[in-house]
């Protein structure tokens, strides 16, 4: 969706394109940016409502005790077995 944006981006600007061409490149980039904007929307979605924990390790890359245990049960055990600690929330 990114190439297709800036194609039809670089069609909008050039000034000898035909206009059924012109018009075909405005409605493909239009269509193409609703399709990146839904597709920003859900990973947001996904990050901070479905997974809440997930953007702290986005942003910051720690994740708290309990989104370990929750997603990654089987390295919190190992992790526990070779003497590393975690903070706990």
């Amino acid at each position: 969706a990114g190439f297709g944006l800036t194609a039809t981006g670089i069609l909008m600007n050039w000034d000898c394109i035909a206009p059924t061409w012109l018009s075909f490149a405005y409605t493909l980039h239009d269509v193409l940016a609703v399709l990146v904007l839904c597709g920003v929307t859900a990973h947001f979605y996904l990050a901070v409502i479905v997974n809440p924990g997930a953007l702290r390790g986005i942003i910051d890359g720690t994740v708290g005790a309990s989104w370990i245990r929750e997603h990654h049960s089987r390295w919190e055990a190992k992790a526990a077995g070779a003497g590393i600690s975690h903070d706990v929330e």
